[in-house]
């Protein structure tokens, strides 16, 4: 990726439910990566709807009842992120699902409209912010009750604010301007929840042979042929089975 001048990746392999970050590794394990990492939660729609059975009417009444536990899930996962002051990453396969069930996705717009403090935008955007927030240098001074905090390399364009912490209490103060002085006692603070206790663990229900298999190469009928890179046997079998399959 480096090679190709790609600037952010974003995926749950590496990392999940995590902040950004430069990862290290290649023969010097010192060396840092010039990408940035970006990690997003791990489950998405499919796999509430890979879990539901039955034939017919059956079928369409788990899948509805999966659908609404998706929304539930969605709903409480980005309430928890917000107010444990995290970034909220969801995402999804391109498989038409999102299409056919068009609820989740407005039910978690929904919730996000709800929250006060929000940046809503994209990936791109996010990752140039973060390279422009860890740019910015922070001293800090105590003198008795006052902190004195100076500040350099703050980006344009953008609003810079530190927190003080107290337990689980926090109160947050922009940084508008190179100096800020503050008394703990004179803040005003509110609570951050900590981080949920549900960490996402995947369960995979019985399945035979040709299931693993799919599996294994990651079957799917989505990617473009021409788009399938070359190397490796999964990719080998995926392109002839595709051919084969028309």
């Amino acid at each position: 990726m480096e090679a190709l001048r790609i600037s952010h990746s974003s995926e749950f392999g590496l990392a999940y439910d995590d902040l950004p970050f430069f990862p290290r590794g290649g023969d010097n394990c010192a060396d840092e990566s010039s990408v940035l990492q970006i990690p997003i939660h791990p489950v998405s729609l499919g796999i509430f709807l890979e879990a539901v059975q039955g034939e017919g009417a059956r079928r369409a009444s788990t899948t509805q009842q999966a659908v609404r536990a998706a929304i539930d899930y969605f709903r409480q996962t980005a309430r928890e992120k917000y107010h444990a002051g995290e970034p909220v990453f969801f995402y999804g396969h391109p498989t038409g699902r999102l299409g056919r069930y068009p609820q989740v996705l407005h039910a978690v717009f929904d919730t996000a409209d709800a929250f006060g403090a929000i940046w809503k935008t994209t990936l791109s955007r996010f990752a140039a912010w973060w390279r422009l927030r860890g740019k910015v240098r922070l001293t800090v001074i105590r003198r008795g009750e006052i902190f004195t905090v100076t500040s350099s390399g703050r980006p344009a364009g953008y609003r810079v604010a530190v927190e003080y912490w107290r337990g689980r209490h926090v109160a947050r103060m922009p940084l508008d301007g190179r100096v800020l002085q503050f008394s703990p006692s004179a803040l005003a603070y509110e609570s951050r929840a900590p981080r949920g206790g549900v960490r996402p663990v995947r369960i995979d229900r019985p399945e035979g042979l040709r299931g693993r298999l799919r599996r294994m190469i990651d079957w799917e009928r989505v990617t473009p042929l021409e788009e399938i890179p070359g190397g490796g046997w999964r990719n080998w079998a995926k392109r002839t089975l595709r051919r084969w399959k028309g």
